[in-house]
Parts: C-alpha cells; structure tokens; sequence
C-alpha cells in the first residue's frame, strides 16, 4: 500500500505530457474517484491515507494511449444516476442532459408511450422511466452489445423499461406518441479533427454518417413520428427544419444548449 499523495503525484507526473492541466487534474480525480471509492474532498484532506490501488499501473497505460477515463472506470454519470459505459457505446453527454431535461419539461400528465431511438447506453431511455415512470418507454439500437450494456444500466438504475434489437435502415419503428432521439450525426470527413479519445475508442456507428448525406437517420425517424424530439449537430439547425417543415410538421421549436450552439429541435404534427 502507498499513501494516496504517492498514487496522485505519479498519475499527475505520468500524464502531465498527454493533457492540459486542468484537464489532467480531472481525469485523475475523477479516475481516483471511481476505483478507491473516494470523493473530492477526501484527494484534498486525506493525501497521507495508505490505499490500494491494484489496477493503477494498467489503467495509467490505458490513460497514456487517451482512452477515456470513463471507459477506464467503466462508469459515467448522466442526469441524477450512473451508468455502466463500454467501447461499444458513446460516453453521455451533457447536451444530451439538456434534451431530456426539455423532453420532460414539455410532456403533458398524461400515460403516454415514448420511444428513444438509437438509445445506447440506455441514458435518455432511463432517465424518462425514471421520471416519469407512468409513461411507456421503449429503448431501441442496432447494436445486441450495447444493448446488454442498456439492460444492466436499466436494471441497476430500477427503470422498468422495454429493449428491443431494431435497426432503422430496415425496419419501421414500433409505434410511439413521442420519439426521442440522438442518432448518428457527424459527417465522416469532421472524424479527421477530431480528438484521439473520441476517434480511436468512441464507436464509430453512433457517431458517423455519411458525408453526403448527414441527415440520414433524422429523416427516417421524422417520416415515422407525430412527435418528435432530436439531439442535432449544430451546423445543421437551418438544414433541419428545413426537412421537418417538408414533411408537415407544423410547429418546430430549434434550441440552443448552454454553450449557445444549435442542439434540440422538437417538431410536431
């Protein structure tokens, strides 16, 4: 066992050549966090407490190559619960907190049956049965492994929620009052700029479309829905309600997220 000062000083010397500061600071932390069952306070006030810390070499190799934290330690957190994480889904983000956030502040109380399309780790599926557990929620994605991922997430987190295996290209959507969605929508040529945690560990098939037609999964959904909320690149706000407004929706509300960029759209028949 080593002091926990002796633990942080080497992750912070280790990883100081692979991110910025401030960054690098809230990697370990969070790292920290999570595999000694730590808090904040507790890295500050408690630096001459012996731990161990069994898995420190192998997750500081994975850290060094950037994979993300969150897959490091398994586990992410969205909205008021965690979540287990995998390569096989996308790591939540808080973009996405916003969109459930306006799903829910929009739903009327009523029962109602809600359909989250492409749901991944299950996040914004969960976070609606949670809130709302009168509702209906069905999960769907394409992907059998991050469906278990989905299944465990909703287990733990007590959402009764129904999974099912549908990939969109070829099947018609169950039937839904309300569809919620943060599908594919990345043109593959922005994948070149991205940051290397995000193109060599992220799965590519929930965040890339093609460069010719980035609209792909919008479009498809949109034709199957009488509601519809989306998370949405925000390049393409113009571009999106242009689409929606083709297919006769009536009312289409764009907004922003809290760095001010294009993110949500909701349209409605």
């Amino acid at each position: 066992m080593k002091s926990l000062s002796t633990y942080r000083n080497a992750a912070w010397s280790a990883l100081a050549n692979f991110y910025e500061e401030r960054e690098m600071q809230n990697v370990v932390s969070y790292w920290f966090e999570q595999r000694l069952g730590l808090t904040r306070t507790d890295l500050v006030l408690k630096l001459e407490q012996l731990v161990d810390f069994p898995s420190f070499e192998e997750d500081l190799s994975r850290l060094q190559l950037h994979e993300p934290v969150q897959y490091v330690c398994g586990r992410a957190p969205f909205m008021d619960f965690w979540l287990e994480v995998s390569g096989a889904t996308l790591i939540p983000r808080p973009e996405t907190e916003e969109l459930v956030q306006w799903v829910l502040e929009t739903l009327p109380q009523q029962k109602l049956t809600l359909l989250d399309v492409g749901t991944g780790s299950g996040a914004i599926a969960i976070a609606l049965k949670r809130a709302r557990p009168d509702c209906t929620v069905i999960a769907i994605d394409v992907d059998a492994k991050v469906l278990d991922v989905a299944r465990r997430n909703a287990i733990e987190c007590g959402a009764a929620i129904d999974i099912i295996q549908v990939d969109v290209l070829e099947k018609g959507l169950p039937t839904a009052d309300i569809i919620i969605s943060n599908p594919p929508y990345i043109p593959a040529m922005e994948g070149k700029s991205m940051e290397p945690h995000v193109m060599h560990y992220e799965p590519g098939l929930a965040l890339f479309v093609p460069d010719n037609d980035p609209l792909l999964f919008y479009r498809i959904i949109a034709q199957q829905a009488f509601t519809v909320f989306f998370e949405i690149h925000m390049d393409f706000g113009k571009e999106m309600r242009e689409m929606l407004a083709k297919f006769g929706f009536d009312r289409i509300e764009l907004r922003k997220d809290l760095q001010g960029h294009d993110r949500m759209i909701l349209a409605q028949r």
